[in-house]
């Protein structure tokens, strides 16, 4: 009974939780690279270029797995919107609020998503609020605050309100298409589901970068090279194919309190390749965040 239950956690797909830990080593693991990779492009530039080369590659693997390229006609802009709210809306946003704020601020304001996903749950989905929710999503926000420390960070300084307000705003945009993708069971193949999402959401990114940053500098290194064809194959193309397949089995607001942990991996490979400290802290905030979205798993009895 415990498997079943078990199971029934983690919705029809038993490999959930494995498309789960794809996204956070993914996503989580991609902060030194984008650090790296915007010593040689600017950010709205890298990525129209991550993205618009994750659009080739899934046009590519769709072509050679003969899978159909367009979704059904009813379901394209229904797609294209949620591709722009998690693509173009959360990369475009968060990186103009780079413009005002430092990256620790834009992290802590992105991973506060789990908030606004539960709000959306109960308003679109329908998803009842229970102690167990609020027990969890309490434990993670809590274990993210000490990871991050926001009560170091200065928020009176200039351009902070405006620089925070659009993070704030990219990560409900985020929220709020993971939510509008949940809300409907899809006809279209999920590969072409993706591609669809990614190509609509490049689009508006390479306007950003014509505008914002048509004169900006760009280094073309191997290094950046490299850091551009992983972040077509791997936090791009792969991460949202596995992030689709984990709103398929599970509500936003779970998965969103389990990608909580994706700063904490990246804190980790600091440690590991940065020489960063291993501060007691980063442990305590894992063991939280972790505590908090199994919590959040329960079913009630």
């Amino acid at each position: 009974m415990r498997g079943a239950a078990r199971h029934a956690a983690w919705g029809a797909d038993p490999l959930t939780p494995l498309w789960l830990l794809v996204v956070i080593l993914a996503w989580g693991g991609n902060y030194a690279v984008v650090k790296l990779a915007l010593r040689d492009m600017a950010p709205f530039s890298f990525n129209a270029l991550r993205f618009g080369g994750a659009w080739l590659c899934l046009l590519l693997l769709l072509s050679v797995t003969r899978t159909a390229i367009l979704p059904p006609r009813a379901e394209r802009i229904p797609l294209a919107v949620v591709g722009v709210f998690q693509v173009t809306v959360m990369l475009g946003l968060t990186s103009l609020a780079l413009l005002w704020i430092e990256a620790s601020r834009a992290v802590l304001i992105a991973y506060s998503l789990p908030i606004w996903t539960t709000l959306f749950d109960r308003l679109i989905l329908g998803i009842r609020l229970t102690a167990h929710k609020v027990a969890g999503l309490a434990m993670g926000l809590a274990g993210l605050a000490i990871l991050l420390e926001p009560w170091r960070l200065d928020w009176t300084g200039s351009g902070v309100l405006a620089g925070s307000a659009l993070g704030l705003a990219g990560t409900i945009g985020w929220s709020l298409g993971a939510t509008l993708y949940k809300r409907r069971v899809w006809e279209a193949p999920l590969l072409s589901q993706v591609q669809w999402q990614v190509g609509v959401g490049f689009v508006p990114l390479l306007l950003l970068a014509l505008i914002f940053e048509a004169d900006a500098p760009i280094d073309p290194t191997a290094r950046l090279a490299v850091l551009a064809v992983y972040n077509w194959i791997i936090p791009a193309a792969l991460a949202y194919w596995c992030w689709s397949r984990v709103l398929m089995s599970i509500p936003p607001s779970a998965a969103a309190q389990f990608l909580m942990l994706a700063p904490v991996w990246g804190v980790m490979l600091g440690i590991v390749f940065l020489d960063e400290p291993a501060l007691p802290s980063l442990w305590i905030s894992g063991a939280l965040i972790l505590g908090g979205a199994l919590i959040s798993m329960r079913k009630r009895s």
